[in-house]
């Protein structure tokens, strides 16, 4: 990823202002569309352009054969993730500072507390992402518009392997593209004046934005996302609508969980459609870029429609409400999100005995063997701890679809700095 700055997008943009340059997040073009609005409603600004784009394919290709792209302008070299939005010194310890090994740790949390089979949570995450597959079809702007099947998505074959158990590459976000997206905001006198029909306006009826904890070892769970359920009660509230009431809906899908919370949240039903772009793993864009193509796609299908974003490990999540009608009240500023207040289970960095498993990966090898695992759970004094898992036994016995490791027990060893754990090679009655 490279990034770079607003002023050097090009000398044809004259007369800047203002230039704001995002933070690292998929939730970012939300939140700058929603600071640009703002500066309009209170009358500081005239006009914004809001753009961003990914060049992630030009990159890859452009190391493999050693020749650096012919750009005309600088790219402004790598970006430098603060160490903020990796994760805590705990978090980079334990090595689940990673996004592929970090969001499995949600999802298999919430097949647990769903109850759900291996099986039955594997088809509902490719029936998500194959009916995502099939808007990127029509979507002549997506990365990879092919149909896929159910199966294709989830089961583990030589050209679908499976990366952090329970994830397949075909769950997982596309982050090799070439793509871009902008949108320009103004009130509507500035859109009246310079002529723009009716037809290409669309109407912010409202906007929200939260976060959880940034220490994922500190959340309050790992079956939901308090910050992804109050931003987008907030925002519906705001456009004071029902998620029945809206035309189109687009989920952040970067990996399968963060669909899944938000459509068991606003109650709908699995033959809703889920994006106007085609998802993460079909359209592409996994970095900041993502959720601009959604507004820029639901503003072409004229219906009422949200966008719903997140950022880091299901850390920052926005939404925004936008329709080619006016609101009943012109938006002026942000829902209010109210605190959240969910009790959070102490701490423990070193434990030896014995503990209950709350969530787990495993991480595989290309080859589909399992490399190494991660279980988060809890000791005897209900405190949780994370911990390592390299026996290859345990590894197996995690990765096992007929097994449900969640809420069985483990040994867990602290020593050098890191607990490792292990876990019996039979599943134990509950």
């Amino acid at each position: 990823m490279t990034t770079c700055p607003p002023r050097s997008r090009g000398s044809s943009v004259r007369r800047l202002r203002h230039t704001l340059h995002s933070e690292v997040g998929g939730n970012q073009p939300l939140a700058l569309i929603e600071t640009a609005a703002r500066l309009i409603a209170v009358g500081q600004i005239d006009a914004a352009l809001v753009g961003g784009a990914e060049a992630a394919a030009s990159l890859a290709r452009a190391s493999t054969s050693g020749n650096p792209p012919a750009w005309s302008d600088r790219p402004g070299g790598p970006v430098r993730l603060p160490s903020s939005v990796r994760g805590t010194e705990e978090m980079l310890r334990y090595g689940i500072d990673r996004p592929l090994r970090n969001y499995p740790l949600f999802e298999n949390a919430l097949r647990a507390e769903l109850g759900q089979s291996f099986e039955e949570a594997q088809r509902w995450s490719g029936e998500i992402l194959a009916a995502m597959s099939e808007v990127a079809v029509g979507n002549p702007a997506a990365w990879k518009p092919r149909h896929l099947t159910p199966r294709e998505v989830y089961e583990a074959t030589d050209g679908n392997r499976m990366t952090c158990w329970p994830y397949t590459v075909r769950m997982t976000a596309n982050p090799k593209v070439d793509q871009g997206a902008a949108v320009v905001l103004c009130d509507l006198e500035t859109a009246r004046e310079h002529g723009i029909p009716d037809e290409r306006i669309s109407h912010i009826w409202a906007s929200a934005g939260a976060a959880d904890s940034t220490d994922v070892l500190r959340r309050a769970t790992f079956a939901r996302s308090p910050g992804l359920s109050a931003t987008l009660d907030a925002c519906l509230d705001q456009a004071q609508c029902s998620a029945q009431d809206l035309e189109h809906i687009d989920l952040y899908s970067c990996f399968p969980i963060v669909p899944k919370l938000a459509a068991l949240h606003l109650g709908l039903g699995k033959e809703r459609p889920l994006t106007v772009t085609g998802g993460l793993a079909s359209f592409g864009g996994p970095a900041n870029d993502y959720c601009l193509h959604a507004i820029v796609a639901a503003h072409r299908l004229r219906g009422r429609a949200l966008v719903y974003a997140n950022g880091e490990y299901l850390t920052k999540h926005h939404a925004m409400v936008i329709a080619p009608t006016r609101p009943a009240q012109p938006w002026a500023e942000p829902a209010q999100v109210p605190p959240r207040t969910e009790p959070v289970p102490g701490y423990a960095s070193a434990v030896t005995g014995r503990g209950r498993i709350e969530t787990f990966t495993v991480e595989h090898n290309r080859d589909g063997t399992p490399a190494r695992g991660w279980i988060i759970g809890r000791d005897d004094g209900a405190r949780r701890f994370a911990s390592v898992v390299t026996d290859p036994r345990s590894l197996h016995a995690l990765a096992d679809p007929d097994r449900q490791p969640v809420g069985q027990m483990c040994d867990v060893r602290g020593a050098d700095g890191l607990n490792t754990s292990t876990v019996p090679t039979t599943q134990e009655s509950r």
